[in-house]
């Protein structure tokens, strides 16, 4: 695996230069942890495996997280630090026994000399864990070529790393686990994570019925990343959030991007704001709302026929006989599609991807790599506010295209209308 030439030029300097601890591991898993519940560990230990298995820990806080929540995640590291020590690598990194199969790779990333730089976030966090991990995969300390990247707030389920050797799945870039929300004991957040869980995966039907390739879940906490793959992308973004979506969607153009049928991840239902948005802000918004099941706002399914729409042309604009607006022709909702693509730059994409590929599959991946997981939806976004506008849970409209595209959507949404 050609892994060296990122951890030369792109690794953090910390993962670059440490002092590995001694062993051999199976398999890694890299969590970021900001302000947990210092007993998380307790259920981070229920993790049972049969093989030796490293969790690189990366607790963390940035100079800006305030004084209270960098007490908290100060608090956790003491916690993991308590841990029986196998070894100390550096004054910021130490290995320790959770249970018989399990170490835990403890980072210190929120001492005062320690504390992350401002607006790097959880990015910078999960970056610094994966390539830390690149490195002893590198170096032989770690069998498995995968790097699992998930959360605190996760159970992982007894055959996790499973698909991970399963051999149909070498070539993959990025390996997505199911999930589910644990029931949480306020009613009110429990209604508030099944509306948000039918967002997601309502949004990924929508783009599965429109044929897009990025029709998948971005959730930080359910991703296996293949570590030459991790490489070739050069690693997480250092964002403050949305780093799960910007990485996969960079992943994609390298690979494929397999969701998976195995056992769900089981994750904790819980109100968060380390991040300023994502699952745990949206629970925060939505159990604010009086009434969120007539409140909450969901894509009209007219934008994604429109998506379906623009993706079925691609293969017919590939000779430059017809120009974007010929081929739209005749289609519903032409000139809304065409204004929208037009102003996106799709013509310039289309004479590039004409100009730099010789066959009809050199063109579509051209196009795919352009209009990507970030500009489809903002072509979504720009069809929705030019036009279609959102629509309840309720709506016939959406019960009638939630019923085309999957049934089990479909029982979601009115086992939560009933």
């Amino acid at each position: 695996m050609k892994l060296r030439p990122y951890l030369a030029l792109y690794a953090e300097t910390d993962a670059r230069t440490a002092c590995l601890p001694e062993g051999r591991w199976s398999h890694v898993i890299c969590i970021p942890a900001f302000k947990e519940d210092p007993d998380f560990l307790r259920q981070l230990a229920g993790f049972e495996q049969k093989s030796p298995t490293l969790c690189i820990l990366n607790i963390n806080a940035a100079e800006d997280s305030g004084s209270e929540n960098i007490a908290l995640t100060r608090t956790c590291l003491g916690n993991a630090r308590a841990l029986p020590e196998k070894q100390g690598c550096e004054e910021w990194l130490s290995l320790h026994t959770l249970s018989e199969k399990l170490d835990v790779l403890v980072m210190d990333n929120c001492s005062d000399s320690r504390l992350m730089p401002p607006g790097k976030g959880v990015g910078l966090a999960r970056k610094l864990a994966c390539d830390l991990a690149c490195r002893m995969v590198d170096e032989g300390l770690v069998e498995n070529p995968w790097l699992s990247c998930t959360d605190a707030d996760v159970h992982l389920p007894a055959n996790y790393f499973a698909p991970q050797t399963d051999t149909q799945w070498r070539n993959a870039a990025a390996l997505l686990y199911p999930f589910e929300h644990l029931p949480h004991e306020d009613c009110s957040i429990n209604l508030s994570q099944q509306l948000y869980d039918f967002s997601l995966h309502y949004y990924v039907a929508g783009l599965s019925f429109a044929g897009s390739p990025y029709a998948f879940q971005t959730i930080g906490s359910t991703m296996a990343i293949h570590a030459q793959a991790y490489c070739k992308v050069r690693g997480f973004p250092k964002r403050e959030a949305a780093e799960d979506f910007y990485m996969l969607n960079k992943l994609a153009k390298t690979g494929k991007v397999v969701s998976l049928a195995a056992p769900p991840i089981s994750i904790d239902c819980r109100k968060s704001d380390r991040v300023p948005f994502g699952t745990g802000a949206a629970i925060g918004k939505l159990s604010d709302m009086q009434d969120p099941l007539a409140q909450y706002q969901y894509y009209n399914p007219g934008v994604f026929a429109c998506l379906k729409t623009w993706l079925e042309i691609l293969p017919v604009l590939e000779s430059g006989k017809l120009n974007l607006e010929q081929a739209l022709s005749g289609k519903q909702n032409a000139g809304l599609i065409h204004a929208v693509l037009y102003e996106m730059g799709a013509e310039r994409a289309l004479a590039h991807a004409r100009q730099h590929s010789s066959t009809q599959a050199g063109f579509l991946k051209h196009m795919h790599d352009w209009f990507d997981a970030f500009r489809t939806l903002k072509y979504v976004h720009a069809v929705r506010d030019r036009h279609f506008g959102t629509v309840t849970l309720a709506d016939t409209a959406l019960a009638t295209a939630v019923a085309d595209w999957d049934q089990s959507l479909y029982d979601m949404r009115n086992a939560m209308l009933e």
